[in-house]
């Protein structure tokens, strides 16, 4: 999204603080945010109302991103006062695929994306990613986060269409501030 900044402070286990234009939407408190049209912004919580994080999401099943800038969308509610991003999920995937990747600080990634049922009328899919890490930081974050996503969508003959789809996240790692995200 053009003019969207996010930055990490204080380590992981919690969402990023969201800059747009300039603008401080501290941890998507002036953001609307949606995946799948489910609302992601928290009405309440301890880090601000429309505290959004967004960890939970797989980001290679994004399939497309809506976003605008601007205070202009009243159909996107009280916490679209910078902008909103709306993310469409993946109805299926083009094939199997498992990844395994490495980097400095202990960090490692396994993705695996596995087509259940693929055909014109239904496909269905399970995916799951894990990430560890230790941190750029003298005191190790042994920071860790499962995700695990399955979907099921069901097309019929005049164009309508029905998805479920069931979404799991765990995060673990202390931060500086020891604070603890367990969704």
């Amino acid at each position: 999204m053009p003019g969207l900044f996010i930055g990490q402070h204080a380590c992981g286990g919690k969402a990023e603080q969201l800059f747009l234009r300039g603008f401080d939407l501290d941890h998507g408190t002036d953001i609307n945010i949606s995946v799948d049209g489910m609302p992601v912004n928290m009405v309440s919580h301890a880090h601000g109302q429309g505290y959004a994080d967004l960890h939970f999401l797989i980001p290679e099943l994004v399939e497309n991103i809506d976003f605008d800038k601007g205070p202009y969308h009243a159909d996107k509610g009280n916490l679209a006062t910078a902008g909103y991003v709306a993310f469409q999920t993946k109805d299926r995937l083009d094939n199997n695929s498992l990844t395994l990747e490495g980097g400095k600080f202990n960090t490692f990634k396994a993705l695996g994306m596995f087509s259940l049922v693929n055909n014109s009328k239904q496909s269905a899919y399970l995916a799951g990613s894990y990430i560890k890490s230790d941190g750029p930081f003298e005191a190790t974050q042994n920071f860790k986060r499962l995700n695990l996503m399955g979907k099921y969508t069901r097309s019929f003959h005049n164009l309508d269409k029905l998805s479920f789809s069931a979404m799991h996240s765990t995060d673990h790692g202390l931060t500086p501030d020891r604070f603890r995200s367990v969704r």
